[in-house]
């Protein structure tokens, strides 16, 4: 994950979801989660590792729950 615009925020938690279809049948279970992440305060590429992924996954939804700052 990285943010290089200036005058923009830098994301500080969010979730990271997939799904085999979109939109995704909620008697399927909908989005699964694969796990929430906090990022650090700093423009430079942050690695988030993925342990115990064992599904395929066509789609990645990607939530932004807070931010660092105040721009949006």
């Amino acid at each position: 994950l990285a943010n290089y615009e200036y005058f923009s925020s830098i994301v500080r938690d969010f979730r990271l979801s997939v799904s085999k279809k979109y939109p995704p049948a909620p008697s399927a279970g909908g989005w699964k989660l694969i796990g929430a992440f906090s990022a650090e305060n700093t423009k430079e590429e942050q690695a988030f590792p993925v342990s115990g992924m064992l599904t395929y996954a066509r789609y990645v939804r990607l939530d932004f729950d807070t931010h660092y700052g105040d721009e949006y």
